[in-house]
Formats: structure tokens, C-alpha cells, sequence
């Protein structure tokens, strides 16, 4: 019997090889990965007068050790180091006493290894009790999302069950601020001054050099961008600390209310509780830590938010009804609208993107038409935001999608979240974004006729 080649398929077939193989690939690592808890089951921990090191506990709290050198002939039969056998060994350890559900998923295929490696990993400071907190809270969502998205939802998941952890790592943070000034080998004239900091001061230190370094073009400074950012970057060294934009002078100063000039505009976009803000605006403890989240950072105490509060400006946007449907006559949907729209999706609905709505586009999922005999109009429901390389993917690489019914909507019921969307690939296959997540539900049969090509 002769071995198919790639030769003998066509582009479906190919494609259908690839994830048949994909599966192989996940069975086996699943497979192993039993194998090392097994391993470790093998060899419990054994310690002198009832002590225990601590190299004989990889894995977290509320899981059981193992024998001093356990990890040595893993890692001999893994091919890899001792520590990255240990870590293995903690990772499964975690995942079948501190995260069970997870670890069901990963058994079920419907979690991908590496991404279940990561929970337990981010996981393993926790109490066995915030760690299941966590795994309940990444039911369903840590297969179809991708790493990205899945670092974002790990990140407030932990600062959620733990913020005075997520305080830890703040503090922990602002150790490492520091400016260096290195000089490289070969030095021809040219350094390097690299700067860690607090994330809205840099911001607004970034703003301001390039807002000068516009100016410096606007004046006839034809350098290149990146010479003229270090022309204002020495200015604005300079010019004085007075003179910097975010005012970073001496505690109680009037300047570090004014600054040298307008100030300015970082944009952040902070998720917060009411409750939180009233906290926050009685002037609550550091006791009464809470968190915050900051879209395209992460996760935030409350109390670092305050501090940004007192130094910077900030613009309270209304809330926004999501299940909204007006309707506006234009093309371009109006400010509220794509507010609305952005906040829904947060990312990209392109299957397995994700990347940040507010600097994509707003598609129109139904091409909008003029010629409309019931009128040309924009609507929330036919908004959806792509990013700029998927938006093109639409346009001109033959995928097509269309925005699924709500069962629960109807005549003067709301619908009870955000659209869906079903994808149809050029090869056929069909993929369902929902929230944010994404699930492959299938193919269109063989024979089918192929998506069309928009520009034909």
C-alpha cells in the first residue's frame, strides 16, 4: 500500500491531514503527560524524621511530594533538563489536585496541553482553594481562546482570588524602576538610555517626545522619526523638570499638579466597580485592596489606580447600554455606537484573534448599500470589529461570516448578549466566535460551492 503524499490531496484534504494530525499530536502529549503523573505516584516522598525538603513538593499547596530525585531519570527520558522535568511534574500535580476540571478538559482533548501547563503554573503560589476558584472560573473558555487572550483571563482570574498577591507583584514591580545608560562595544557616537517605570508617567513621557518630534518634521526636520524622538527626548531633559509634561517633581509641589505645559493624553481604558470607585473616592485603605482591569495591560489594584488618579487627567465615559439597538442613517457608526460595539467584542471576532477592538476596525457584517430600497443604515448588531489583517482576510481572502440569531431575541425582548458569528473558511470549514471564544463546529460538505471571491 502506497503512502499518501500531498501530491495526491487537494487544499480541503490538506487541511483535513493537518488537523487529523493535530489531534495525533495532543492524544500523545496527553498520554505522556499521565505517564509523568503516574511517574510521580511511583516515587512519594520519603523524608528523614517526617521533614520533608522542599524539592520533594513541586507542585503547590494541597499536593502530594515525591522522592528526592524523581525528576533525574524523567528528564533523561524526556530529553530535557532536571528542572524542566520538575516543573513538568509540578504542572500535573497541580492540574489533577488543585485543578481538576482543567485537568478533565485536558483528558477530554478539548484543552490544549501547553495552555493547561500554563494555568498551573500561574496558579501554583495560590491556596488550594483560590486555585479551584480559578479552574470554576476557566470553565469553557481556556480551550478556545488563544495565548494572548488566555494570559489576559489568567492574569485577572489570579488578581481577582488573590489581590493582595496582586499588590505583591505591583510592589514588587516598582523595585525594578531604574534608568540605565549603557554603552555598546564598538562605540561609534551612539548609547543606549533604557527606561523602567510607572506605566502612565512613561506613557505621557512617550506622548510628549512625540508630539515633539512632530513638530521638529512641522519645522523641516527631515530625520528620520527615531532621531528626531532622541532630539525631543534631550530637550525635554533640558528644558527642566518643571517642564515635563506629567509633573513628576517633588511630592506636594504645585508643578506636579501643572506640569510646563498642556498635558498629556495616555489612554487608558480602566474596568471598575462602582462600588470600588465610591471605595476609592472615600479615601479606603490599602487594606481594602481591590482590582481593577485595564484593557491590553491586565489586571490593577484599585490602589495603584488612585495613585494614577491623582497625577493624571481622567475622563468618566458614561455607561454604555450594550443591548442598545439605534440605528443610524451614515456609514460610520457615531461615537456611542462603536463605544458600544468595542465594548461587546473587546477583540477581533476573526476565529482565534482576539487582538484589541479599539485599534481595528468596525466591519460591517452585511456590506452596507446605499441603494437600499429600505434605506442605507448602520446598527450595532451588524457592527463587529476586525482587526486590519483580518479585515482584509474578509475582503480578500475569500472568508465570509454572518451574525447568528439570538434564540432568546425576538419582538421587544433584548438580546441576551452580544452577537455571535459563524465563519465559513475558503476551504469550507465553519468556525463559531462567541464571546470571545472559538469553537470549529464542522465543514461545509464536499461539492459545496466555494466562498466567493469579492473582488471577481
Amino acid at each position: 500500500m502506497e503512502a499518501t503524499t500531498a501530491d495526491d490531496l487537494d487544499e480541503r484534504s490538506m487541511l483535513a491531514a493537518v488537523a487529523e494530525h493535530r489531534d495525533l499530536v495532543a492524544l500523545v502529549e496527553v498520554q505522556q503527560l499521565e505517564w509523568v503523573l503516574r511517574w510521580a505516584y511511583a516515587h512519594p516522598a520519603v523524608g528523614e524524621g517526617g521533614v520533608l525538603s522542599a524539592d520533594e513538593f513541586p507542585g503547590g499547596d494541597g499536593t502530594p511530594g515525591v522522592a528526592a530525585f524523581t525528576a533525574e531519570p524523567l528528564a533523561g527520558a524526556l530529553r530535557v533538563s532536571p528542572a524542566s522535568a520538575q516543573t513538568m511534574l509540578a504542572d500535573v500535580l497541580d492540574l489533577a489536585h488543585r485543578l481538576p476540571r482543567l485537568w478533565d478538559q485536558v483528558r477530554a482533548l478539548d484543552v490544549a496541553v501547553w495552555k493547561a501547563r500554563r494555568i498551573a503554573t500561574a496558579t501554583r503560589s495560590l491556596s488550594p482553594e483560590s486555585a479551584r476558584w480559578v479552574d470554576r472560573q476557566l470553565i469553557g473558555a481556556a480551550g478556545s481562546i488563544g495565548a494572548a487572550a488566555l494570559d489576559r483571563l489568567i492574569a485577572l482570574a489570579v488578581a481577582r482570588v488573590d489581590p493582595a498577591g496582586q499588590k505583591e507583584k505591583e510592589a514588587a514591580e516598582r523595585a525594578r524602576w531604574d534608568v540605565q545608560l549603557t554603552h555598546p562595544r564598538g562605540w561609534a557616537g551612539t548609547s543606549e538610555l533604557r527606561a523602567v517605570g510607572d506605566t502612565v508617567a512613561l506613557g505621557e513621557v512617550m506622548d510628549r517626545i512625540n508630539t515633539d518630534a512632530d513638530a521638529l518634521a512641522a519645522a523641516g526636520d527631515d530625520d528620520a522619526v527615531g532621531a528626531r524622538r532622541v532630539k525631543a527626548l534631550v530637550s525635554l531633559a533640558r528644558e527642566g523638570a518643571d517642564q515635563l509634561a506629567f509633573g513628576f517633581a517633588a511630592e506636594g509641589a504645585a508643578a506636579s499638579k501643572t506640569g510646563g505645559g498642556p498635558r498629556q493624553a495616555l489612554k487608558l481604558y480602566v474596568h471598575a466597580s462602582l462600588a470600588d470607585l465610591a471605595t476609592l473616592a472615600a479615601g479606603g485603605g490599602s487594606d481594602d485592596a481591590a482590582i481593577a482591569e485595564v484593557e491590553r495591560f491586565g489586571p490593577v489594584t484599585t490602589e495603584m489606580l488612585k495613585a494614577w488618579l491623582g497625577v493624571t487627567r481622567v475622563t468618566v465615559t458614561p455607561v454604555v447600554d450594550l443591548a442598545d439597538a439605534s440605528w443610524s442613517p451614515r456609514h460610520d457608526p457615531p461615537p456611542r455606537m462603536r463605544r458600544q460595539v468595542v465594548l461587546r467584542h473587546r477583540g477581533c471576532v476573526f476565529p482565534f484573534c482576539g487582538r484589541d477592538a479599539r485599534s481595528g476596525d468596525l466591519d460591517h457584517v452585511v456590506p452596507w448599500d446605499p441603494d437600499d430600497p429600505s434605506g442605507p443604515g448602520t446598527t450595532p448588531d451588524n457592527l463587529a470589529p476586525l482587526c486590519r489583517r483580518h479585515h482584509r482576510a474578509k475582503t480578500d481572502g475569500r472568508w465570509r461570516y454572518d451574525v447568528v440569531p439570538d434564540p432568546a431575541a425576538g419582538p421587544g425582548v433584548r438580546p441576551s448578549h452580544s452577537p455571535d458569528h459563524l465563519w465559513t473558511g475558503p476551504h469550507g470549514q465553519l468556525f463559531l466566535v462567541s464571546g470571545g471564544r472559538t469553537v470549529e463546529v464542522g465543514a461545509l460538505p464536499y461539492g459545496s460551492p466555494p466562498a466567493p471571491d469579492p473582488c471577481a
